[in-house]
């Protein structure tokens, strides 16, 4: 009857003499040991609410990692909950510490000292005027140390006795920690008058992480196991010796590094560090004169052999620059992945360099390797377009090249031009790929020419944040397309020009769509097909149904389709069938309980908004052919909200998922059509190893999907090959737990069942594991 109460099936009590029920506190010491060991610091303090027996059992459980994200834990009590934990702490990551909460971390230090810590993360809030918290001095206990991560923060002075031999107190603390493979130091400083030159020694450290605004003068020797590096400091000494840097660092196979700039253009503020203040020298901003054809990597001379990635902050706008940054490319033979973030942009160029210049770079051994490389913060000045033209030209490995434009820069190059220009350079490599995006949002067009150039491109295409009109009548397709990913793009003239587009490019292996928008009559939205006869990879998304439908898509491998609502009058079947060849599958299941009031109503409200957005950005497109916002509310209102759809919409499927292995599944097990909706697939799927199922709750009632119903639906070859099973969002109704028994009891192969219970669930995470092991 509408509107009654879920049913419920009462549990016959236990007759007299039976034996007690299992619990956890059956499972032996070390298995309960490793369980709470898995839990969050949160969680862990929690089981102490389980009964008497796991009262202070968290408290000796070896393991227990400390670790909590901004806003988790009230910062008061994590002092208490140390002094009670007894054993060793593996690891202390507290999330960023705001002003007010400073002075508790004193006590977690000293705390953590007597419990011989070995990974410590402490960031601390950035203090007005970049005053930063000094930390309390227990820190030089903590000698058990392999991790050491530090932001925003002061060291104190070193105890007495600490200094043995004149070294500062980031040095000694650094030496004397002689477990530590990794040290991540931002924006770190140490009390005192004066800040002398410091080295870092750790004979074990791994990888090493500096980031600062000013130099504070430290050094690098002797770090043989090092493997990764990151410095990146704004404001260099003037006199830091940059090869001698590198050359400590030959033995990494990753670095990034922030590279040397010409300061005729940089306004640089003079800073003295006297007692404890870093003071700023108010009205007095000078120019720090470096000779533009200074290179900072002059003479460099050893070669980083082992280097695979290479990332720099660096600049185009004069020789120097250049030089500096080729030198280092000279002396790194293997390097895979290249990244370069262009700094300065927004000042014009010093020195204009042509490909000439870049020309007499070249040697034997440059780029032989070179697979990746990306460009970022580009205006596409013509220093920015010859380093493109030069690196297309030469790395005959080259298969993605990223170029991330400037969009806010006033000096930048409009992206057409930039596209057009580089679409005539010669490619040394006939894989490579040129990927062109913006670092903004924009709105603009997609003009005609680009459709000319590109038939003779062969490229992975990627547009955002703009429109595409109709195409050009001379149009043949993309020949040599083989990857396609449109972001919020709309199609003014409807989605034929899409759908024509798709079907001219015979290589497109890989498509995207996500958030597109096209023009609807009357609120009715024409069809139009994605038809890819060699399509391998496939996702959409969107807010709202559009009319796609799938062709012929023979060979493909994985598919998404992430779609929170359908047209009332979708063939899912149509649609399941045109992916069934796929060997994953990511499928969002409708919603059969869509009200007034559901997720309906909140999923049209975001899609108005959207088009709202889009009719401010773009009035001209979405003005003339899109129809009103009442128009198109109205017609949704009466075909998708108010009317329930409460049947099984893969009713008749009959295809066969002969590859699939994967199977992602959003949907609801609380009535009996979603259910049989999820049998039809599975039946058809007898290779299927791994299943995953997000579930949402859209309805008000639960048929109770109990035992006889599910096993009326069990045939021989079902879940024969599965071996992994994921439910998210379980609320543990009746329904649910019905599916987890009959999926543990009939699938004779799978190895893992893994349940994440939803915020709102029925039962606590004990009571649920307690009923999941019966």
């Amino acid at each position: 009857m509408e509107g009654s109460p879920p049913r419920r099936k009462l549990r016959p009590p236990s007759p007299p003499g039976s034996a007690a029920q299992p619990s956890l506190d059956c499972l032996p010491s070390e298995i309960l040991e490793n369980i709470v060991a898995r839990l969050g610091i949160r969680e862990a303090v929690r089981t102490s609410a389980v009964s008497g027996a796991w009262r202070r059992r968290w408290e000796t459980s070896p393991g227990l990692s400390f670790e909590w994200d901004r806003g988790e834990v009230d910062p008061a009590i994590v002092a208490t909950v140390l002094a009670r934990y007894s054993r060793p702490v593996a690891s202390f990551r507290s999330g960023w510490v705001e002003r007010e909460h400073s002075a508790v971390t004193d006590e977690w230090l000293v705390l953590l000292a007597g419990r011989s810590v070995e990974s410590l993360t402490l960031g601390f809030a950035e203090f007005d005027d970049r005053r930063f918290h000094t930390i309390h001095s227990a820190m030089f206990s903590c000698r058990e140390l392999t991790e050491l991560y530090l932001e925003n923060c002061r060291l104190p002075a070193a105890p007495s006795g600490f200094l043995e031999h004149g070294e500062s107190t980031l040095e000694a603390m650094i030496s004397l920690s002689l477990l530590l493979e990794w040290l991540d130091l931002r924006s770190v400083c140490t009390d005192g008058n004066q800040m002398d030159e410091w080295v870092i020694r750790a004979p074990n450290l791994k990888h090493l992480t500096i980031e600062s605004d000013y130099d504070y003068l430290w050094r690098v020797e002797e770090l043989p196991s090092l493997q990764t590096a990151t410095v990146k400091v704004d404001d260099d000494s003037t006199d830091r010796d940059f090869v001698q840097l590198l050359t400590c660092f030959a033995q990494v196979s990753m670095l990034e590094l922030h590279l040397l700039a010409p300061k005729q253009m940089q306004k640089v503020a003079i800073f003295t560090i006297k007692s404890r203040l870093v003071a700023l020298l108010l009205g007095q901003c000078l120019f720090r004169n470096f000779a533009t054809e200074d290179n900072a990597l002059d003479g460099l001379s050893c070669s980083l052999e082992k280097l695979k990635s290479l990332t720099l902050h660096a600049n185009f706008r004069s020789v120097s620059s250049i030089l500096c940054i080729f030198s280092l490319l000279m002396r790194c033979p293997n390097i895979g992945v290249l990244d370069i973030e262009i700094m300065g942009s927004e000042f014009p160029q010093n020195d204009e360099i042509d490909a000439e210049f870049f020309n007499t770079l070249e040697t034997n051994d440059l780029f032989t390797n070179l697979d990746d490389i990306t460009l970022r913060n580009a205006p596409c000045l013509s220093n920015d377009m010859h380093f493109i033209e030069f690196v297309l030209s030469r790395v005959r490995l080259l298969s993605k090249f990223w170029v991330f434009r400037d969009d806010s820069n006033s000096l930048s190059k409009p992206s057409e031009e930039a596209v057009i220009e580089i679409a005539k350079y010669r490619r040394a490599s006939p894989k490579s790929r040129v990927f062109f995006r913006s670092m903004e949002v924009i709105t603009s067009y997609f003009p005609d020419s680009l459709f000319l150039i590109l038939t003779q491109w062969s490229v992975a295409l990627q547009k955002a944040h703009c429109y595409i009109p109709g195409l050009p009548t001379c149009f043949a397709g993309f020949p040599n397309l083989t990857s396609l990913r449109l972001s919020d793009v709309g199609f003014p003239d409807g989605a034929k020009g899409l759908e024509i587009l798709l079907a001219r490019s015979p290589l497109l292996k890989s498509l995207s769509l996500l958030m597109l928008l096209f023009p609807a009559k009357n609120g009715v939205y024409h069809q139009w097909v994605i038809q890819a006869p060699n399509l391998q990879n496939f996702f959409i998304t969107g807010l709202y149904d559009d009319g796609w439908q799938i062709g012929d898509l023979t060979f493909l491998e994985e598919a998404t389709v992430d779609w929170p609502l359908y047209s009332y009058d979708r063939d899912f079947v149509k649609l399941i069938t045109g992916l069934s060849q796929a060997r994953e599958l990511d499928f969002a299941m409708p919603s059969t309980q869509e009200t007034a009031t559901s997720k309906a109503e909140n999923t049209l409200s975001l899609a108005l908004l959207f088009i709202s957005f889009r009719r401010n950005k773009s009035s001209k497109f979405l003005g003339a052919r899109c129809q009103p916002k009442e128009s198109l509310q109205t017609h949704h209102t009466n075909e998708a909200i108010g009317q329930v759809r409460d049947v099984n919409v893969l009713e008749g499927l009959s295809c066969s998922f002969k590859n699939l292995k994967c199977l992602s599944l959003c949907t609801s097990l609380h009535l009996l059509s979603n259910v049989l909706s999820f049998f039809c697939i599975i039946r058809n799927a007898s290779k299927l190893e791994t299943l995953r199922i997000k579930l949402f709750d859209d309805s008000t009632q639960d048929d109770e999907v109990d035992n006889d119903f599910l096993n009326g639906q069990w045939t021989d070859d079902l879940f024969s090959n599965l071996k992994s099973v994921y439910v998210r969002n379980m609320t543990c109704k009746l329904s649910e737990m019905h599916f987890i028994e009959f999926i543990l009891s009939k699938a004779r192969n799978l190895e893992k069942n893994d349940v994440c219970l939803a915020e709102d669930c029925s039962k606590s995470n004990e009571e649920a594991v307690i009923e999941l092991a019966k």
